[in-house]
């Protein structure tokens, strides 16, 4: 049986693995690495807006593929 690859599915998850990437890393840096080294840093509110904006898109590209499954 030959499958038809959706390559709107395939863009939408390459940006939420950007997104978590994003998510992650602000994570380590944040609360990570001040465990560490012992130096504590501060998010920036470009910081936070991206933090929040990566956090927004992968929650509602992973609604989308939750509500495609069902």
């Amino acid at each position: 049986m030959k499958r038809k690859l959706n390559y709107k599915n395939i863009m939408l998850m390459i940006i939420m693995l950007i997104c978590a990437g994003f998510v992650l890393g602000d994570t380590i840096s944040l609360f990570i690495i001040p465990a560490i080294t012992g130096y504590g840093i501060g998010f920036t509110w470009f910081g936070f807006a991206t933090y929040f904006g990566a956090f927004m898109t992968a929650g509602i590209i992973f609604d989308y593929f939750k509500n495609q499954i069902d």
